[in-house]
C-alpha cells in the first residue's frame, strides 16, 4: 500500500502531484507498479514504476503519485481512500514503459545536442544515471557577425573559427572540433562538374541554367533509370570512380507507385554512396509530402553532414506559393532557402524546377539563376573565400585539427562532477550515436537518479 502525505479536495481541471510513503512493511518496492484504482470518470493516475515515483532514495521510500483531475470533477484523497493502487504491470505496461522510457532517451539526447551547456545529467532506458558531455565547441555569438564564405560556412571573428550555420557547431583551433569523414578530391580529377540524373521526357530547365556559368562538357545528362537494375549498376559504378562532383536527382520519387517506390529507396541509397565517398547531391520535393516526410529520405536526413532546407516558389519568381523541400549535403546550398510570410497566397503544385511560372521577377533572381550561382562561386572561390574543410578542393592541404583525447576529456568532466574514481584507466565504450561512455563502478547496486538529482544523492546508495 502506498500511502498519501497529503490529503484533501483536489478540484479539476488540473494535474497534480501528491507526496506519498511506502510503509517498509511493504516489503521491496522493485517489480511493482503504481496502478491506476479510480472508479469515478475524470480521475487518472499516472501508471509508473514504483521505482521511479520513489527516487533514487528508497530508504526514505518517500516518493510522488501524479493524479489528473478533469474540469468539474472534484478528487478526494484521504489516508484510507485514493486513487490508486499498487500491483504487478502487464506486458502492455511493460511495452508502453519501454516506448516511454525511448522517446524520454531521444528528447534528452536532442536537448543536449542544443542546450548550451557541456555538461549535465540524462536517464537511461533502465533508469541508470547519464553524464553527457560535449567534446565540441558551439558559438553562442549574434550570427550578424557571421561572415559568410562562398562554400556556404561561416566564419565567426569572435570565436576565430569556421561555423556550421545548422549546428552552431565551430571549429575554434586549439579547443575541441567535429571532423567530416568527407573529403573532397582535387577540381580536375573529376571528369565532370555536375551531373542531372533524369528521364529523357523532362525538362532541361536545371541543366541549361547549370552550362551557363561552366563549360559544357563538365555537364553531363544520366538517363539511367535507378529503378532498373542495370541503370542501378551504372550510376553505383560511376559513384565509387567518384567521376561527378556533383550529382542532382531529378526522377520522379514522390509517388506510392510501386516503381517509384523501389526508385525512392535506391535513390536514397546513391545519395548515402555519393555522401560517403566525398561528394556531394541534391533532391527536390515537394513538401509536405509522404516521400518527404517517410522513412526512407528521413534515414537520409539523420546522416551527418546532411541539411533539409525548404523554398517557397513565390519567392523565386512563380505566380503562386508552393513550398518544396531539398536534401543535399552541399552547404552552399543552403543559402536558397526562401520562406514566405503571406498566407493568401494559394498552394500550387506546378514547382520551380519543372513548370516555372514568372512572376515580373528578373531571371537572375530566378531559383536556377541563384543555385547555379551559388555552386559556380563555390567552384571559383580563392582558398581564403573557404573553410579548412572546403579548401582541398582547389589542391590546399586539409587543415589538421588538433586531437581530442576523448578518455581523458570525459575523465576530467567526471572527475569535476564530484565523483571518485579509483586509479587505472576506466573503460570506455562507443555507440552507435557516438557517445562516449566511461563505465564506472562507483556503486555497486546504482539505483539510477532523477532528472535533478544531485551528485550527493547518487553516490549515498
Amino acid at each position: 500500500m502506498l500511502l498519501p502525505i497529503r490529503t484533501g479536495k483536489f478540484e479539476g481541471p488540473g494535474v497534480f502531484e501528491i507526496p506519498v510513503v511506502f510503509p517498509p512493511s511493504r516489503g521491496d518496492p522493485v517489480d511493482k507498479w503504481i496502478l491506476d484504482g479510480s472508479d469515478h470518470f475524470g480521475i487518472k493516475v499516472v501508471e509508473t514504476p514504483l521505482a521511479t515515483s520513489l527516487g533514487v532514495d528508497l530508504q526514505a521510500r518517500v516518493g510522488k503519485v501524479t493524479m489528473a483531475v478533469e474540469p468539474g470533477v472534484v478528487a478526494t484523497v484521504t489516508p484510507t481512500s485514493f486513487p490508486w493502487k499498487i500491483g504487478s504491470p502487464s506486458s502492455e505496461h511493460l511495452k508502453r514503459a519501454n516506448a516511454s522510457r525511448k522517446a524520454g532517451l531521444d528528447a534528452s539526447r536532442a536537448r543536449a545536442r542544443e542546450d548550451q551547456r557541456s555538461v549535465g545529467w540524462l536517464r537511461g532506458m533502465h533508469e541508470e544515471p547519464i553524464l553527457s558531455v560535449r567534446i565540441t565547441a558551439k558559438c553562442s555569438h549574434d550570427p550578424g557577425q557571421w561572415v559568410r564564405k562562398d562554400c556556404g560556412h561561416v566564419y565567426c571573428p569572435v570565436c576565430d573559427g569556421h561555423v556550421c550555420p545548422s549546428t552552431k557547431t565551430v571549429n575554434r583551433g586549439p579547443g575541441p572540433v567535429v571532423r567530416c569523414n568527407r573529403q573532397f578530391q582535387a577540381l580536375d580529377r573529376y571528369s565532370a562538374k555536375v551531373c542531372e540524373h533524369m528521364s529523357d521526357t523532362q525538362p532541361m530547365d536545371w541543366v541549361k541554367a547549370m552550362q551557363k556559368p561552366l563549360p559544357k562538357r563538365s555537364v553531363w545528362i544520366a538517363h539511367e533509370d535507378p529503378a532498373d537494375k542495370r541503370g542501378y549498376e551504372e550510376i553505383k559504378k560511376s559513384v565509387k570512380a567518384r567521376e561527378v562532383l556533383y550529382r542532382h536527382f531529378s526522377w520522379p520519387v514522390a509517388s506510392e507507385k510501386t516503381e517509384e517506390i523501389k526508385r525512392r529507396n535506391r535513390v536514397v541509397s546513391l545519395c548515402e554512396m555519393i555522401h560517403a565517398v566525398g561528394d556531394c547531391f541534391s533532391v527536390v520535393l515537394d513538401y509536405p509530402s509522404r516521400a518527404a516526410d517517410g522513412p526512407e529520405f528521413s534515414r537520409l536526413q539523420q546522416v551527418p553532414g546532411v541539411y533539409f532546407l525548404t523554398f517557397d516558389g513565390c519567392k523565386y519568381g512563380e505566380s503562386t506559393r508552393h513550398r518544396q523541400c531539398m536534401i543535399t549535403n552541399m552547404s552552399c546550398l543552403l543559402w536558397l532557402s526562401r520562406d514566405c510570410d503571406h498566407v493568401t497566397h494559394p498552394q500550387s503544385r506546378h514547382g520551380c524546377l519543372n513548370k516555372p511560372k514568372w512572376a515580373g521577377i528578373e531571371r537572375r533572381d530566378s531559383l536556377h539563376a541563384q543555385w547555379s550561382g551559388a555552386f559556380y562561386r563555390f567552384l571559383r572561390a580563392p582558398n581564403d573565400n573557404h573553410c579548412s574543410h572546403c579548401a582541398q578542393l582547389h589542391g590546399a592541404p586539409k587543415a589538421l585539427a588538433p586531437k581530442v583525447n576523448v578518455r581523458k576529456a570525459v575523465l576530467e568532466t567526471f572527475q569535476e562532477q564530484g565523483f571518485p574514481v579509483e586509479r587505472g584507466d576506466p573503460e570506455i565504450s562507443f555507440t552507435l550515436h557516438k557517445e562516449a561512455i566511461l563505465t564506472v563502478n562507483f556503486a555497486r547496486n546504482s539505483l539510477g537518479a532523477r532528472y535533478d538529482a544531485t551528485v550527493s544523492e547518487i553516490t549515498k546508495n
